[in-house]
């Protein structure tokens, strides 16, 4: 792995500001492909837009700590770890009870959770 984790942050702004665009602009068709077998009534709107503005947010956060490095982009590192172990916990809850095919970001959370524990350490140990 690089030293430093600008391209694992590159990854982490893309993947986010790319899921969180779509929540927004297309809450509908977004929670319908996401979810599958869930209604895509006001409430379910209303959750897709507010969950995308939140993945809007993280994705900018990625993006504005890409050129940092060392214990200055230590906290944004522990942010991200524990957004994506908690969405690793909740798509592996989906796809093990009520929609398989959550395993998709369940598998994409793990492996974004295991960067960015790396870096954590990585900048822990420096």
């Amino acid at each position: 792995m690089p030293n430093e984790p600008r391209l694992l942050l590159i990854i982490s702004a893309v993947v986010e500001l790319g899921a969180g665009l779509f929540l927004v602009l297309l809450p509908e068709l977004a929670v319908g492909q996401m979810f599958p077998g869930i209604e895509g009534g006001p409430a379910a709107l209303l959750a897709g837009r507010t969950a995308g503005t939140a993945l809007v947010s993280l994705g900018v956060l990625s993006w504005v700590a890409r050129n940092q490095v060392g214990a200055a982009v230590k906290p944004v590192l522990l942010a991200l770890l524990a957004y994506n172990v908690l969405a690793v916990a909740n798509f592996g809850y989906l796809a093990a009870t009520t929609v398989p095919a959550s395993i998709a970001p369940t598998v994409l959370h793990l492996a974004l959770s295991a960067g960015f524990a790396f870096y954590v350490r990585k900048v822990s140990d420096a």
